[in-house]
């Protein structure tokens, strides 16, 4: 009977062992099948929540553009099933979505983080039961162990719970998509920039005619100021010109262009008291409009045709400057200037051969000195703004000169590029301009050179020391005014490696041009940044290191860190622009300028309006 009893005892107690056994091993099943559902769900809550964070970082100057102009509701344009696309939220919905998944996120993550704190109490005490069991005595007495399997086995709310967190990170994946959704409705066409060849859209052509009138008045200007220019006075000046984008005619083109005598003649020039001239106070202001080919007005057939081929006029330099018009004179001059376009119309005089010897004496009379003329008439008349006279190149084309308005007559002094960069870097770090405003102020020098990379103005060859731009008295007062254009780019026209003629297609051009905006994206020279490429980078080949164009891409990748990817990816887009090989065709050429153009003039302005909208 004893052993009876004994073998009964010991089956009684295998019989334990096993339960406890099958117990742990069901409950350690469930904890890490648990567990592997509860980091599924975290893995997706962190895949969509990095999806959306990445979507509203790379598109939010579109988002701040859509939130400013809210039409309504947008559909989707989808050609093949039209019926099917669902009606993609407003601007108000849009920000009720992601106010709506911030909450979410919040409260899936206090989810995640209990639900994986009760998880590993779990374990832990598990853990210590499958030790327990380990021990040949274990004390069939002791039942608090085999209590938490029980109480696991028996309780759902743990599974409720994960259901629950796998609704909330399904709603905030709804909620996800339909803000991505709504960001692909703004999202304009895939950039010309990166895909030239796709077709282009009525917009397009319009901006992109635009823009070849403006290189092509730009160009001509270069030719009538850069070419047989004399001036007894000064051996050399600075010119300084801006397209003046204002809410006149779409056919008319204007310039803001400064006159200004050359540093290093300045020095050799003394006034009549034996002082030298500064070259703030040589410096002429004028707003100089466009005109096509001007056909000299008839004004009765059997009067004698006026031409511009005159030996007369060009007796003296082939770029012809006729004098300021008297009052009397101003019906003749803008007979002779004529309307939009340079077309001529003729007005009704009352004396027609007295009119048409005004206009002889007008074109008869030459200005042998530029500055005599204008800087004659910029200090005797300073509030004028009738036209002071023509500048003319070959009888091709003329440019109708103006004082230029007082908004936009700078006093100020002239710094070159890299003076420049070494100030806003010092004012930068003593905290005297903020980050927007040195953001701005970078995007207009940046827009400033881009205009002269798509004009001849800027050579072939040059450096950040060859550029200077005139300010406006406060400048270095930190009085930076930020309306644009509050700089204007100035080169030395007596530079003999300035050509004739536009070179749109000179990759080494936009590799200068990539060089600049990395300057002033690190606000600092860029014979400082090649050095410390060569210093931290001690692993390149001596090839590399002296290669402005691989130094360049490195730097490309630390700026990007800094100020985003869209300011990179113009820089981008210069350095690596072969465009005679990318770009064969001139239509091609001058859409990438007229595309990165548009990407400098309107990125500070998105993020302006974006700013808005967030606040």
């Amino acid at each position: 009977m004893e052993a009876i009893s004994l073998v009964l005892s010991a089956v009684t107690v295998a019989i334990e062992i096993h339960a406890r056994i099958d117990a742990y091993r069901s409950s350690k099943k469930r904890i890490d099948r648990s567990l592997h559902r509860l980091q599924t769900q975290a893995v997706r809550f962190k895949e969509k929540g990095n999806e959306l964070i990445y979507a509203l970082k790379e598109n939010e100057e579109r988002i701040g553009e859509w939130l400013a102009n809210d039409t309504g509701s947008v559909s989707s344009m989808n050609p093949t099933f039209p019926q099917q696309q669902p009606r993609l939220p407003t601007a108000r919905a849009l920000q009720d979505h992601v106010s709506n998944c911030e909450v979410l996120a919040k409260t899936i993550k206090e989810f995640l983080e209990s639900l994986q704190r009760q998880l590993t109490r779990w374990t832990v005490q598990a853990a210590a039961t499958g030790n327990k069991m380990r021990e040949v005595v274990a004390s069939l007495e002791d039942k608090s162990k085999r209590l938490v399997f029980v109480t696991l086995r028996k309780d759902e709310s743990f599974l409720k719970s994960l259901d629950e967190l796998k609704s909330l990170i399904d709603d905030f994946g709804h909620r996800t998509a339909m803000i991505l959704d709504g960001i692909k409705s703004i999202r304009s066409t895939t950039s010309l920039m990166d895909n030239p060849r796709k077709r282009r859209a009525a917009a397009d052509l319009n901006t992109i005619d635009r823009y070849q009138q403006i290189r092509s008045a730009s160009t001509k200007l270069y030719e009538t100021m850069a070419h047989g220019w004399i001036c007894r006075k000064h051996p050399a000046h600075l010119v300084s010109v801006a397209f003046v984008e204002g809410n006149h005619q779409r056919d008319t083109i204007k310039f803001d262009v400064a006159v200004s005598v050359c540093e290093s003649a300045a020095t050799s020039v003394t006034s009549g008291s034996g002082q030298s001239a500064s070259p703030e106070s040589e410096t002429v202001w004028l707003e100089i409009e466009h005109l096509e080919q001007v056909t000299p007005p008839t004004y009765n057939d059997s009067l004698p045709r006026v031409t511009f081929a005159s030996a007369a006029m060009l007796s003296t330099f082939d770029d012809v400057i006729n004098t300021h018009p008297t009052p009397s004179q101003t019906t003749a001059t803008r007979a002779l200037s004529g309307t939009s376009g340079g077309s001529t119309t003729s007005r009704p005089i009352s004396t027609t051969s007295q009119a048409m010897q005004k206009v002889e004496r007008d074109l008869a009379v030459t200005v042998n000195d530029f500055c005599d003329h204008f800087m004659g008439q910029y200090q005797s008349n300073p509030t004028r703004s009738e036209c002071l006279g023509f500048l003319a190149r070959q009888q091709k084309y003329l440019q109708k000169c103006y004082l230029s308005p007082q908004d936009r007559r700078y006093t100020g002094g002239v710094l070159p590029l890299d003076a420049l960069i070494s100030w806003v870097k010092q004012q930068a770090t003593m905290g005297v301009l903020g980050a927007p405003l040195v953001n701005k102020l970078t995007k207009s020098l940046a827009t400033s050179i881009l205009h002269f990379h798509a004009t001849p103005w800027l050579c072939d060859s040059w450096n950040s020391s060859n550029v200077k731009f005139f300010d406006r008295g406060g400048f270095l007062e930190c009085e930076l005014n930020p309306s644009p254009p509050h700089l204007q780019v100035a080169l030395d026209m007596t530079n003999p490696a300035v050509p004739e003629t536009a070179t749109a297609g000179d990759t080494k051009l936009f590799l200068q041009f990539g060089k600049a905006l990395l300057e002033l994206g690190f606000s600092c020279p860029w014979e400082s940044l090649q050095q410390s490429v060569s210093h931290e980078s001690r692993s390149i080949n001596d090839s590399d290191r002296t290669n402005p164009h691989y130094v360049a891409m490195q730097l490309c990748r630390r700026l990007k860190r800094r100020v985003g990817d869209r300011y990179v990816r113009v820089i981008e887009n210069c350095i690596d622009a072969d465009l005679k090989a990318l770009y064969p065709s001139d239509d091609d050429q001058i859409l990438f300028f007229a595309e990165v153009v548009g990407i400098m003039k309107d990125l500070d302005d998105r993020w302006q309006r974006f700013q808005q909208s967030l606040a």
